[in-house]
This record gives structure tokens, sequence and C-alpha cells, in this order.
């Protein structure tokens, strides 16, 4: 069915969503418009473009979805910050510091269990090269989740911009990021196909996730590669004294992205092209 708004959803503009067209994609999924579009507020839109850019198909797509109310900003408190601010410490022993996170610290588990996420890009991978974007690193990717407790998977998409002013090794890694809720994953999975999007790698976690006030402990564990945890906070500072405080010092520290963590452990990432 999407073969017939292959060449018709984009504008000739290249750059907009053809509205009426995208209203006629919604009904044909079943989907019911609004009587009321949504203005979506500046401060969103603003978001989305700081990281997708301005003037392109996929940001527009965003603003559309958010409108229509098909889309919207996650409840993650972490979605006010101006940025996310994030390091990964390697090897860690995860029973010990679950114990201090929750008997010590009366830290709150957020989340337990598994984490699947599908990045999209082009063919020429223009969202992550971001050529027209102060080539800066970004990705979207769509984020499946099923918690342990529950009985049905939560989507999301997750659009982030790496901050190429942020520093290297041993310190937070700087990025810009906006997850939202997706109410109909199917549907934004084929638009994105649309629009020449296709699944460019894959990932499956384990996670098990605290909060702490502002600070979000994520154990993550991949097949074959040891245990780790993200912490994400909002200054270095504030990070390292919880590193310490979890003896933590000397384990290794890296702030990149998924893909150099498997090559460090000589592990291959599932990628499509």
């Amino acid at each position: 069915m999407i073969e017939k708004y292959t060449d018709t959803l984009v504008n000739k503009d290249n750059s907009t969503i053809n509205v009426d067209v995208f209203n006629d994609f919604l009904w044909d999924h079943g989907i019911e418009i609004p009587n009321d579009i949504w203005n979506i507020h500046d401060i969103t839109k603003s978001k989305i473009e700081n990281i997708l850019w301005n003037n392109n198909t996929v940001s527009h797509l965003l603003m559309l979805l958010v409108n229509y109310n098909l889309i919207k900003l996650s409840d993650n408190k972490w979605n006010n910050f101006e940025k996310e601010k994030e390091i990964k410490i390697l090897d860690v022993n995860t029973s010990e510091l679950w114990d201090t996170l929750l008997d010590k610290w009366w830290a709150e588990k957020t989340f337990e269990w598994r984490v699947t996420d599908t990045y999209f890009d082009t063919e020429d991978k223009d969202i992550e090269k971001w050529k027209y974007n102060n080539w800066e690193k970004s990705s979207l990717r769509i984020r499946h989740k099923v918690s342990k407790w529950e009985n049905h998977w939560d989507h999301y998409c997750t659009i982030k911009k790496k901050d190429k002013k942020s520093k290297d090794q041993n310190v937070l890694r700087d990025c810009y990021e906006e997850e939202f809720i997706l109410f109909n994953s199917i549907v934004f999975y084929k638009l994105l196909q649309i629009l020449k999007l296709n699944e460019t790698r894959i990932k499956v976690k384990n996670r098990v996730a605290y909060a702490l006030w502002a600070i979000k402990f994520d154990f993550d564990k991949y097949d074959w590669i040891p245990d780790l945890l993200e912490i994400e906070a909002s200054s270095w500072e504030i990070a390292e004294n919880y590193i310490a405080h979890l003896e933590l010092d000397k384990n290794e520290k890296i702030n990149w992205w998924t893909s150099s963590l498997f090559k460090h452990y000589g592990k291959k990432l599932k990628t499509f092209f």
C-alpha cells in the first residue's frame, strides 16, 4: 500500500510533506483525522529542528505527527534537560551496585527487561553524516521496550544529535535528544519507508534502570559483552561524585556510540547496509 505514496507524499520542494496525501495515508490505515489539528509548540518545533535541521521532510513529518497527536514527547523527565549528558562504565558488578542503589541510597527502579533499538537512515546515511547539520552526528531510532512487570510493548521514536563541542574520553558525552511516544509504530515505520529511511542497524539488550533525583543509572547487558553501567547526569562533577561513591574510579569509561562499543570488544553490531 505504501507504493502509491512514494512519489506523492513529499512536495516538489523536497523538504515538506503534502498534507492532503498525508491525510489520505492515515485514512487508508484506519486512522481518523482529528477535527482539531494542534499547532505544534514553538519549543517542540525548535527542539526537532535543532537535531534534524530545518526544512527537511523528516522534521516536517515529526511536526505533523505531533500536531495530529499521533506522537508526543514522552514523560521521561530527562526530556526537560537541554542536553543529555552520559558516560558508560565498563565491566561492572551489577548485583553489588543494585544493592547499593536500592538498599543504601533508596533509588527507584524504573525499568527492567528487554529493549530493542532499530536505527533508520537514507542509503547515503544522511542522518548519521548529517552534512546539512554542521557535520554533527545524528540518529533516528525506533525503540521497543517490554517491562518485566507488563504484558505489552511500549514504542518510542528518539532523535539524537551529538554536540561536536563535547569533550573526549572520560567525560560525559553531550547530546541533544528528544524521545516521542509512538501511538502506532507500524504506521510510523511505513512513513519512514516512504521517505526512504530504512533500517541501518539494530541492537538488543537487557536493561535494569534506576533513578535517584536527577541521575539515571542504566545497567545494560548485551550478548558477549561484559555488563556496563551508563550514568546520565547534569554535569561531569555530579557523575564523578557518584562514580567515586560506587567505587568505579578504576573502571574503564567511554563516551562512545554503541557501534564503537561493539568494536571495542571485537563484536559486530547487526547492520543492514
